[in-house]
């Protein structure tokens, strides 16, 4: 059974070299890769109205499936800040295009649009729209935007499940977000989940111990 590579880096590590993200030479290339500025979420809505007026512009409408930490800050406010926006966006000539000149109108880093997600989708996701009160009426009309279901978030950061580390969140909080928020109980209910959308993955053992630890313990009332 392969074991899935959820990278969120800007290159991608071949299937069986992801290092220990924990270790000396694992920081280092999570150090080296990170974009110079973290994402607010004042900062990604100021992105995406540039980037509605720019589509209205050009008389496009940009359909774009936002994942991530970008959705989970989106969608749940369950993050201050992201370190780029993971998003999958078509046309995607298009959307390349404008995202280059978003980046140097508001001076953002040239990897603040991130679609290595594309790599890792699902033929089995599941999406809602995304509701953003902040937009403009340029980026309400030209962005049609969405995100992963619930249920799609949790298998796609359970298998990614990557620690956190000086600077950057990991998984692990965004874990533990969306297991209260869905009332997950046992080990079992989110390999279920993983099953829905990635039915040939599995977790690692690593990846097992950590979401262990996440699990509302026994008499625990807490949600």
């Amino acid at each position: 059974m392969k074991t899935i590579q959820l990278s969120f880096l800007p290159w991608r590590i071949p299937p069986g070299e992801q290092p220990d993200w924990q270790s000396p030479s694992g920081y280092a290339m999570l150090e080296a890769a990170m974009p110079l500025e973290n994402l607010t979420r004042a900062r990604i809505v100021q992105a995406l109205n540039l980037l509605g007026k720019l589509a209205e512009e050009e008389s496009v409408e940009l359909e774009v499936c936002i994942y991530g930490g970008t959705a989970m800050m989106l969608a749940y406010g369950a993050r201050e800040r992201t370190k780029d926006l993971d998003a999958i966006i078509r046309p995607s000539d298009v959307a390349k295009r404008l995202a280059v000149r978003v980046a140097e109108e508001l001076r953002l880093d040239e990897s603040w649009l991130n679609d290595e997600v594309r790599r890792f989708v699902s033929d089995a996701g599941t999406f809602a729209p995304l509701r953003i009160h902040e937009l403009e009426a340029a980026a309400k009309q030209h962005l049609k935007i969405t995100r992963p279901s619930a249920s799609y978030l949790l298998a796609m950061k359970a298998l990614s499940c990557r620690p956190p580390l000086p600077g950057y969140p990991g998984d692990v909080q965004d874990l533990k977000f969306l297991i209260r928020k869905m009332n997950i109980k046992t080990l079992q209910q989110i390999e279920e989940h993983i099953g829905r959308f990635y039915p040939y993955e599995a977790l690692t053992s690593s990846a097992e111990e950590i979401i262990k630890c996440l699990l509302p313990k026994p008499g625990d009332d807490s949600k």
